[in-house]
């Protein structure tokens, strides 16, 4: 395909043009439909022409203006539009093509206004709503190659826009949003107009503006532009009281940009600035518990920065420092129930981070205050305190952990009968990792002998080490054979496309075996009948019919097989479905040869025969059991014939004595009528019994059922076989 600019203005824009006139004038919705989705399918292709474009520099002027009138005014095929331009720049700008650059440039002036009045309109649904941000995308991309001139013009416009009373707070949000966009292209004299605004809108009561200025502040601290550097290196100290000030009249939706505009400014702090540094630890603490992820992520962050930053700025070493800031945490302690639990997961995480150079006294120090809230009957607490336990004997040694061991068992045990049940999978692991770690024996020796609930659990744990150690085991010895399998098995060639495609018959026959067989619920599957000739067309309005719900070259060779049957029928068949079966006296030469030819197979098939009779024939109590040669006649039959509907065979009664169990022969049909031992039977082989070998008794559940069988039937070998060398020894003595 000629990926070149002139081939798809000449031939894709022209075809395209085509479907969209005739959905105008098409009545039915399936046409109108159709044609619309051609014309989409069209204008999908634009982005494929857009690497390596040979005649961009050349050409594309030519088909600019329609690209522009497409992103106005044709929202269906925005994308693909949109794509293609950013495809276009990020192309040619990472391979330095500053021809093909410098012709995208001249445009930006045209494309970036349409693109922002895109982002800055309201959508109306979900698509809308993804080409606002593919819009939002384009214009950053399209910025970066833009001039300084055209960047500060919209900058300039877009803030005469903000500060018009007529803006709604859709539009007055999504120009914050452009804003922090065009932030990276500005001077500094530009962004002190910005940050006189944002000093405005951060204390603004609305959530919305707050939360954009909170963004626009983040974009400006950590944006690595030079003038953004300067500008930052230049405001600090207006920065810090900003942020500082309006602590506490931010939302909750502001938290996230907040922590990451304190991050920034921790990193920038100097050696004086160590009390303002110790300001920022409560809120730091508080953002521990947020709801918001990303807000708890950074305020974990933020947490280890300071302990950082304080051993930067200190004079002590490092055990020091972190003694002083550990004990600016725990002061947090003492405070309501929220603020406790935010410092005890502050807490976990600083211990974790910092375990290399954590003394055991403070190890000491913050257990034992750990351990006196474990104790306590607020859920919120106790959750922190066994989140803090959990950390706390992953972050030190075996060795070092071992003293602490006793009272984390004893504040354990001393939980509130709420909270062990509550959190009883968090004391679990936390039980579970001394018992691996230390033994049972020494985990068991520390619960009192009266606590009957908490042993039967320790041993559960227990055991379920065991049996994990035991799989394990197991497992590397297969993976031991499985190496050793490996060097001498020959790989199989791959498979070709052909070889893939011979099997897919094959496959679905598997299957639809596979799902006739199991029990559970599955999805009804689908196919399309067509073949080779006939292809299904999916624009046309009757294309469902051609989707059927079972394969059809299975469906195909199931009447071919059900059509050959009928005609092999061996007895004639009545109009309502019912077989015609004739007596022998009065069967013509045609029945007479059926007769013989199935007559040689009735031996074979009495034993169905038989156990048919036994299946019917439940309700009536025989002392006697069937053998083959039993003259019985069959029981009548329960099927009542005539009536209307659809006739089908009854189903067979079962006996109520009847037992289920293995099919096979257990020899009873040799077994003499009067004495005992076997008899020889006419027409049979000689007498023998045997247990089939059948997949059930692999089932681990019924693994004891199975072995009393089997014992059943060595006793009872045992047994024969002692009587026969009994009757042996006296044959002898006479």
């Amino acid at each position: 395909m000629e990926k070149s600019v002139v081939h798809f203005k000449s031939f894709c824009c022209f075809l395209s043009f085509f479907p969209r006139k005739q959905a105008q004038t098409a009545e039915s919705q399936v046409a109108i439909h159709s044609y619309s989705l051609l014309q989409s399918q069209i204008w999908s292709l634009l982005p494929s022409f857009c690497h390596n474009v040979p005649d961009l520099q050349e050409n594309f002027k030519g088909i600019a203006k329609i690209l522009g009138v497409i992103i106005t005014e044709y929202k269906d095929i925005r994308i693909p539009v949109m794509t293609a331009l950013r495809r276009l720049i990020t192309f040619n700008r990472d391979n330095y093509n500053e021809s093909n650059v410098k012709e995208l440039k001249k445009f930006a002036k045209n494309y970036l206004p349409i693109l922002f009045n895109v982002y800055t309109t309201k959508p109306s649904g979900s698509d809308e709503a993804g080409q606002r941000l593919a819009a939002l995308e384009t214009i950053k991309v399209y910025l970066t190659i833009s001039t300084p001139e055209l960047t500060q013009e919209l900058f300039d416009k877009a803030f005469e826009k903000l500060d018009q009373d007529d803006v709604n707070e859709f539009t007055r949000e999504s120009i914050l949003d452009l804003l922090r966009c065009l932030i990276s292209y500005q001077n500094t004299q530009k962004l002190n107009i910005l940050f006189s605004r944002i000093e405005k809108s951060i204390r603004d009561p609305k959530s919305g503006h707050q939360k954009k200025s909170y963004r626009l502040l983040e974009e400006l601290c950590s944006n690595s532009a030079e003038s953004c550097r300067v500008f930052v290196k230049d405001k600090m100290s207006d920065i810090e009281n900003l942020l500082l000030n309006s602590m506490t009249s931010c939302t909750a939706a502001t938290k996230g940009p907040r922590i990451r505009c304190l991050i920034y400014l921790v990193q920038n702090m100097e050696k004086h600035e160590i009390s303002t540094l110790k300001k920022i630890i409560p809120e730091a603490v508080l953002c521990c518990k947020d709801n918001n992820e990303k807000c708890r992520e950074s305020a974990f962050s933020l947490l280890i920065l300071i302990g950082d930053t304080l051993e930067r700025l200190s004079d002590k070493n490092k055990t020091e420092s972190l003694e002083e800031y550990i004990s600016l945490l725990m002061a947090g302690l003492s405070g309501p129930a929220t603020l406790v639990s935010a410092t005890l997961l502050a807490l976990g995480k600083v211990i974790y981070e910092y375990k290399d150079v954590m003394s055991n006294d403070l190890h000491k120090l913050l257990l034992d205050n750990v351990c006196l809230l474990v104790v306590s009957a607020v859920r919120e607490i106790v959750a922190s305190a066994l989140s803090f336990i959990k950390a706390f004997t992953k972050s030190i040694s075996i060795a070092s952990l071992g003293p602490f061991v006793p009272p984390i068992v004893k504040s354990l045990l001393a939980m509130t009968e709420d909270c062990k049940r509550h959190f009883r999978q968090k004391c679990r692991d936390i039980l579970d990792r001394f018992i691996r770690k230390f033994g049972y024996d020494a985990v068991a020796g520390l619960v009192p002998t009266n606590d009957v609930i908490m042993h039967k659990r320790l041993r559960n744990l227990k055991k379920m080490n065991e049996r994990k150690k035991k799989k394990s085991l197991n497992d590397d010895d297969e993976d031991e054979e499985a190496d050793e399998n490996d060097l001498f098995i020959l790989r199989n060639r791959p498979k070709t496309i052909e070889e893939i495609l011979e099997e897919s018959d094959s496959d679905f026959e598997d299957t639809s075996n596979k799902d006739s067989q199991t029990t559970k619920k599955k999805r009804h599957n689908t196919w399309i009948h067509e073949d080779a000739d006939s292809i299904v067309d999916f624009m046309d309005a009757g294309a469902n019919k051609k989707i059927v719900a079972s394969l059809p070259s299975l469906t195909n060779n199931i009447v071919e097989k059900l059509k050959k049957k009928k005609d092999d029928m061996p007895f004639k068949m009545s109009s309502d479905g019912r077989l015609i079966v004739t007596d022998d006296g009065s069967d013509d030469e045609g029945g007479r040869r059926r007769n013989a030819q199935y007559q040689e197979d009735s031996d074979d098939e009495m034993d169905d025969t038989v156990s048919r009779a036994e299946s019917v024939q439940g309700t009536v109590n025989r002392k006697r059991k069937l053998t083959v040669g039993s003259n019985a006649s069959e029981p009548p039959s329960k099927y009542q014939a005539g009536g209307s509907g659809i006739h089908r065979p009854v189903a067979k009664s079962k006996s109520k004595n009847s037992k289920k169990g293995p099919v096979g022969t257990t020899g009873e049909e040799y077994r003499a009528k009067k004495g005992k031992g076997d008899i020889k039977k006419k027409g049979l082989p000689d007498p023998y019994a045997y247990v089939p070998l059948s997949r059930k008794l692999l089932n681990r559940r019924k693994k004891i059922k199975h072995a009393g069988q089997f014992k059943n039937l060595v006793r009872g070998a045992g047994k024969g076989a002692q009587k026969g060398s009994l009757m042996k020894k006296k044959n002898i003595r006479k």
